[in-house]
Order: C-alpha cells, then structure tokens, then sequence
C-alpha cells in the first residue's frame, strides 16, 4: 500500500495533479445565499466586505457611522454614492 501511494504521489508531482482538491471557496455577493441579506446596521465587517466594493477600511467607515435610517444616510459617508447603493440593493437589508 506504501509502494502504491509513493507511486501516486510521484505522478502528481509529475503530472502536476493534486492530491486534495479542497479548494475553500470565499464568501462573496455571488456566493452569499439569497435567503440571507446584509443588515448594515448589526452586521459584522466580516459581512460588510461581502458587499460589491467594500474592503475593510469602508466596512469599518460603515460601522463608525451607525445607525441609518434610510439608505440616503449612507451617502454622506466619504465615497459612497447613490452608485453604490444601486449595487448593493440586491445583497441589503432594506432600511425603513
């Protein structure tokens, strides 16, 4: 059984074939199941960053800026704009 799986490995390497496919697929908008929206008034930075055009700086200036509203609250934050409230509406919670 030894022989066998060095024989394995070494065709891997050789054939560049890998052992475990165990490729994590990051969580993203389009992996982001339909039935769980972005509340952007609870949600951690970690889900934050799920939305188009978020990286840890703007999640964090999300955050700072709690409570919203209504969705127009979130453009007086530096850089976002009516834009980016159009990309985000499918992936957010609505705000009343």
């Amino acid at each position: 059984m030894k022989k066998y799986l060095t024989y394995i490995f070494i065709l891997s390497l050789f054939f560049k074939w890998p052992l475990y496919n165990v490729t994590p697929i990051p969580l993203t908008s389009a992996t982001l199941p339909e039935t769980r929206k972005i509340d952007l008034n609870h949600d951690s930075a970690l889900w934050l960053e799920i939305l188009p055009y978020v990286g840890p700086k703007r999640a964090q200036d999300l955050i700072n800026a709690r409570p919203f509203n209504n969705l127009l609250d979130i453009t007086h934050i530096s850089g976002i704009t009516e834009r980016h409230l159009a990309l985000w509406e499918p992936y957010i919670k609505h705000i009343n």
